[in-house]
């Protein structure tokens, strides 16, 4: 580039400084800090070491923002990466608290299940038990009755023969 303006130093310096200015007012930072290099390599070459060292601190200066816009961005996105995840952590936290939760109350309803059934399988074992216990106490008393009335019978019989008997022997010793 500066072999065709090599003995034109004004002309390449105009057109450097229009590129420059465009840049500016379009605000396009990269285009903005190469025609600033440009311009430091064109002092440089014109042998103007002060004004070089400026264009190249402009320069530099540019690249140290856009160094930082794009490290702020990195930063800002790493940022939004962490609190994503944290969010995500924090989520899976409350899914995994949530399921602790309803799992003691799965158990603790199961346990209240259990036992309410244990209570009526006793109810209804100790109600058999009774059950058991007053028809045998029944049949107890009826065997009691039907011995009390076979031995009444009995002794009614007994009594009956008794009667018979001495009623025939005394009719027969009439009779004799």
């Amino acid at each position: 580039m500066f072999e065709y303006f090599q003995h034109d130093y004004e002309s390449a310096e105009k057109s450097l400084k229009k590129s420059l200015q465009i840049a500016q007012n379009t605000k396009w930072e990269i285009m903005e800090q190469r025609s600033l290099r440009n311009l430091a390599n064109l002092y440089y070459a014109k042998r103007d070491l002060p004004m070089a060292l400026k264009y190249e601190f402009l320069a530099n200066k540019i690249t140290d923002s856009l160094t930082t816009i794009n490290n702020n961005n990195q930063i800002a996105q790493l940022e939004t990466k962490y609190n994503l995840a944290e969010k995500e952590r924090q989520l899976v936290q409350a899914k995994y608290e949530s399921a602790q939760r309803f799992n003691w109350i799965i158990g603790l309803s199961l346990g209240f299940l259990g036992i309410m059934l244990t209570g009526g399988l006793l109810w209804r074992i100790s109600s058999i038990k009774s059950k058991a216990e007053e028809t045998e106490k029944l049949k107890n008393i009826e065997i009691d009755n039907q011995k009390k009335l076979l031995s009444a019978k009995e002794l009614e019989r007994q009594r009956i023969a008794k009667e018979l008997h001495d009623s025939v022997g005394s009719q027969l010793t009439v009779v004799s």
